[in-house]
């Protein structure tokens, strides 16, 4: 009788054991399915957030410059719209507009992707949106009387590129970028170049040229 009552609570022990265990087990694969869900941060979380500004020294969101960013010409004699930051969702510069009127022209808008949040960014891609109602990022329009067939072949040796911190020159789009960091309450200067290029068709009159919207998407894992 008693090895029997004796063998009852060892079958009590096990079963409260066995419990025990399967509770600490949900418990942490609950933990996991949470971690896994909140690894990737992104600008909704208030303590990510990486901006455009106008200025390199930013200490918090209250810092943050927008507005117009006014390009740096290499000559004379052609106009350029000021581009504008947008920073509603991830930061884009935008109403970018240049207006060239002989080959060598070329200019440069400098701003700053500033991490005003608590965790390290990762520059993960570089969007070049289509111009509004276009099917290309990047669209030519005769001015006055300039001749469109002479406007068509000048604009395809009109370049745009960007650089990114220490990144170095990218052209177009790129959706994939690996190793490319931000630190914590850090800035990274950031060149829009616009190139007529030297040797490209000559028009006979100007010629105007759109570039749709450019965003940057920073996350909190590489």
């Amino acid at each position: 009788m008693k090895d029997l009552q004796t063998f009852r609570i060892f079958l009590l022990m096990l079963v409260f054991l066995g419990i025990v265990s399967l509770g600490v087990g949900l418990s942490l694969f609950s933990n996991s399915l949470s971690d896994a869900t909140t690894s990737i941060i992104t600008k909704t979380n208030p303590n990510f957030n990486v901006d455009f500004t106008k200025t390199p020294i930013i200490t918090n969101i209250n810092n943050i410059q927008t507005g117009d960013i006014i390009p740096e010409r290499n000559v004379e004699g052609f106009t350029a719209k000021p581009a504008v930051i947008d920073n509603m969702g991830d930061p884009k510069l935008k109403d970018i507009e240049v207006t060239f009127s002989e080959p060598g022209q070329s200019l440069i808008y400098t701003l700053y992707a500033s991490n005003v949040g608590d965790n390290l960014a990762y520059l993960k891609s570089i969007t070049f949106s289509n111009v509004l109602g276009e099917n290309n990022y990047k669209i030519c329009i005769p001015q006055d009387t300039t001749t469109p067939s002479l406007v068509e072949e000048a604009c395809k040796e009109v370049t745009i590129s960007m650089e990114v911190g220490n990144s170095g020159i990218q052209n177009g789009s790129i959706t994939s970028i690996q190793n490319h960091i931000l630190d914590r309450h850090a800035s990274e200067k950031i060149n829009l170049i616009i190139d007529y290029k030297i040797n490209a068709t000559r028009t006979d009159g100007p010629f105007l040229v759109k570039i749709g919207d450019i965003s940057l998407l920073y996350t909190s894992m590489d």
